[in-house]
């Protein structure tokens, strides 16, 4: 698994973040599909995000290769997540097939997406942000 971060999150930083979604969810639909552990379900968007978690846990389903671990930005994270969730461009963030409340802001404001918590960070300078904390193995310039 590589761990990133992601050094801004104006419309190309959101971007990425959005198309890992997407990707990691044809990547887990189609795991499951293969495995026959979707099978009775009136549709994959019916799922809710706990049930989905569980399937791939009983099927132990491999969630991708790269995970987004960490985040930058100069503006506040509630600011970015609003634009993340509510696209003009690319729409509705697509979650978890779809589900909807798949971005929010926790408590310490790091970004929520999908139940997986993003360490956020506030910095004008990426080279002051310790993204070995967060066990980041590359970091995307995304300004």
């Amino acid at each position: 698994m590589i761990r990133v971060g992601i050094s801004g999150m104006g419309e190309v930083g959101r971007y990425l973040l959005r198309a890992h979604q997407e990707q990691t969810n044809r990547i887990l639909l189609q795991q499951l599909v293969e495995r026959g552990a979707l099978k009775g379900m009136v549709s994959e968007g019916q799922l809710s995000e706990r049930a989905l978690d569980d399937i791939l846990n009983e099927q132990g389903v491999d969630k991708g290769f790269v995970e987004i671990v960490a985040v930058n930005s100069r503006s506040p994270p509630d600011k970015w997540a609003h634009l993340l969730l509510n696209s003009s461009i690319y729409r509705r963030f697509p979650g978890y097939f779809g589900t909807r409340g798949s971005v929010g802001i926790d408590n310490d404001k790091n970004i929520i997406v999908n139940d997986r918590t993003i360490k956020t960070y506030v910095e004008d300078n990426p080279a002051k942000i310790p993204w070995n904390e967060t066990g980041v193995d590359v970091v995307i310039d995304a300004t």
